[in-house]
């Protein structure tokens, strides 16, 4: 059991376990995010974004929105 002295210390250095979740810290959640979502995360959505990319774009061109006549 680390003793309160440690504790403040841990928290003052930045080297606690709450340091990623400290709401100022929004750069430190990000990249805790993003490594626990990996390379297939990403690009899992990164392909479903451009899907729905195209989805829109072909609903818009059946529509006659894109075709400029």
């Amino acid at each position: 059991m680390k003793s309160t002295l440690q504790q403040e210390r841990e928290r003052d250095s930045g080297n606690g376990s709450n340091h990623a979740s400290h709401p100022n810290n929004s750069r430190g959640k990000a990249l805790v995010w993003l490594r626990k979502l990996g390379w297939a995360g990403f690009l899992f959505f990164l392909i479903k974004g451009l899907v729905w990319i195209a989805v829109f774009y072909g609903l818009g061109r059946y529509v006659g929105l894109g075709s400029g006549e």
